[in-house]
């Protein structure tokens, strides 16, 4: 076969990590895959972790029928081992203490299991791998993600991935990192890569983190030709810059790989039926990974009920033959009937434990609700009534200031029988109740405002008004009192300090997608929602406010009305000409 040919220098994937950015269909992929077989034509150790069940095609050649690079495949469609989060320290145990090409596929994984997963592996890897190893992460922001984590795995799995490549060329890992998202990934993660591939990218956001590694280029004119050119960049080419290494940033070409065009859904049918997988010898995995099997079964509660329909069967046999002539294989009746009764409770237990958490959870949510309801109320009837009292009080003065100067006093009443004098009263305190405190050990005001500041990010004033529903009054008491007490920032926008987000440790963020849309609907006005309606119906077109207006049957005021306050939700977003548009997030 054929050997890889790079276009850079073999000294520049030695001892150093790199990053490989660009967008969709820019060809990050197919560099990457070229990168793995020049590792695999060097005999160096190498492994793949993504999210993406589209590295399979690394252990086929390129006409799908003949072998290509000799690999396991753990996770995915075509998995020779299939993975749940539970297997990642043993895998990682078993990469990192011997020479075993890998690709481990994650794509059907939950958002929490991929992250214990990634923390089980990275950890583990990181404290037994000594010898080289050339890991590449695949979309990398799933693992190294920027912005606020309400998560603690989430945070966790930041941790292990800032790790890995901070100090993981001390233990042997060498990261080829690759990502389409580069504003998405986080700076510690990305900084500590010293080589940079840039192929096309056209975002603002994207080309702002190609700028910041640019702006360290000594040649400014080198500097500016690669980000006049990034955008239109054909799919082989990429800018590669290295500067331990004395290279770049320079323009080149990498070529096709050689291996089978999974990316590729054309390429797939085009080939038909896929055959030639290149072998491993699977018998050593698989009896390394025999405890990891053994505890995810042990944990299946569709085995446990499989067991117990497996054993009753059994005992039914038992029963019915004659205690003088038993089968000489079967246990006696009353073993079978123990095992069967000890199996049954073992699969209740599970059951009702399963049960048990999930109602927890459900009455939490709802009690928790419910006083966050009731202490809203209140808050709400409170702020009123002291607004009304204000109000009252200074119509009484304006009354009193209308009467003309040196005016007559009303004549005085009849002479009264005398009175002691008394002192006058003390000033009256302004009547502020303590509000009682959350599950958080917060206030109900503020532990709500908190919140919507941690749910929306950050946000001005009039904005938190239209998403807790407190006037200015009560809002502002609330701002300042988790201002004083480190959890927020007021300037230049109310946001959310570290401290605050540990204020609320059951946080949940919202949800996106058809989920928010579902959210939304049990919780807007009526109004509200059947503007947000109409505007959705649009998406992805924008629409005008007086074809809301029609669609709805309310009035110019009224639907403009509604427009604003879901713009403060972020549902929507307004433009200049009148015109509205469903937010993004409605349909992520």
């Amino acid at each position: 076969m054929v050997k890889t040919q790079l276009p850079v220098p073999a000294k520049v994937f030695d001892e150093a990590n790199a990053v490989l950015l660009g967008m969709t269909r820019s060809g990050k992929s197919s560099t990457c895959r070229d990168c793995v077989e020049f590792f695999a034509d060097r005999g160096d150790r190498w492994g793949v972790l993504t999210p993406k069940d589209d590295w399979w095609g690394v252990k086929l050649g390129a006409d799908g029928k003949s072998p290509g690079l000799a690999a396991v495949l753990f996770g995915g469609e075509y998995a020779d081992v299939p993975i749940n989060d539970l297997a990642g320290k043993q895998i990682a145990e078993l990469v990192a203490t011997g020479h075993r090409p890998f690709v481990i596929t994650v794509s059907d994984l939950s958002v929490e299991g991929r992250a214990r997963f990634f923390i089980d592996f990275a950890e583990t890897l990181w404290k037994l791998n000594r010898d080289v190893l050339h890991l590449v992460i695949d979309e990398c922001h799933n693992f190294a993600p920027k912005g606020k984590l309400f998560d603690p795995l989430q945070a966790k799995m930041l941790h292990w991935a800032n790790r890995l490549a901070s100090e993981g060329l001390g233990r042997g890992i060498n990261l080829l990192s690759a990502s389409q998202r580069p504003q998405k990934v986080h700076n510690d993660f990305l900084t500590s890569h010293e080589m940079l591939i840039a192929k096309k990218v056209t975002h603002g956001a994207d080309r702002k983190a190609l700028r910041e590694w640019i702006d360290g280029c000594g040649d400014l004119e080198v500097g500016k030709e690669l980000m006049a050119s990034v955008a239109g960049l054909a799919k082989p080419d990429a800018w590669v810059w290295h500067p331990g290494a004395n290279f770049g940033p320079k323009r080149v070409a990498f070529p096709m790989f050689r291996t089978f065009d999974s990316f590729n859904a054309k390429a797939r049918r085009k080939a038909g039926k896929l055959k030639g997988w290149a072998s491993v010898d699977l018998a050593d995995v698989k009896e390394k990974l025999a405890s990891y099997v053994k505890e995810a079964e042990a944990r299946d509660p569709a085995k446990l009920q499989a067991e117990v329909r497996r054993l009753t069967a059994e005992l039914a046999k038992a029963q019915k033959a004659t205690p003088a002539a038993p089968a000489p294989t079967t246990a006696p009746a009353g073993m079978l009937a123990a095992a069967v009764k000890e199996a049954r409770a073992e699969a209740v237990r599970t059951f009702r434990a399963q049960l048990a958490a999930e109602f927890g959870k459900i009455i939490e949510k709802a009690d928790k609700e419910f006083a966050d309801g009731i202490g809203h109320l209140a808050d709400k009837m409170v702020s009123d009534c002291r607004d009304d009292f204000q109000k009252a009080l200074q119509r009484v003065r304006g009354r009193i200031g209308t009467l003309p100067l040196g005016a007559a006093p009303p004549p005085a009443a009849a002479p009264a029988a005398p009175r002691v004098a008394i002192a006058p009263p003390a000033p009256a305190i302004p009547f502020r109740p303590a509000p009682a405190e959350s599950a958080d050990g917060l206030a109900k005001g503020p532990s709500i405002v908190l919140r919507a500041i941690l749910q929306f990010g950050p946000m001005e004033r009039d904005q938190l008004t239209v998403l807790t529903g407190y006037k200015k009054t009560s809002r502002n008491t609330y701002v300042e009192a988790l201002a004083r007490q480190g959890l927020i920032v007021t300037s230049p926008a109310l946001q959310a300090t570290a401290a605050g987000v540990a204020a609320l440790p059951d946080f949940e963020p919202l949800p996106t997608g058809a989920k928010l849309v579902e959210y939304w609907k049990a919780r807007l006005p009526s109004g509200e929602w059947k503007v947000l309606e109409a505007i959705i119906a649009a998406y992805p077109n924008a629409i005008a406010r007086t074809a809301v207006q029609e669609s709805t049957g309310y009035a110019k005021t009224s639907t403009n009305t509604y427009i604003e306050k879901l713009a403060a939700r972020r549902l929507v977003k307004t433009s200049p000409g009148s015109i509205v548009q469903a937010s993004a997030i409605l349909f992520d």
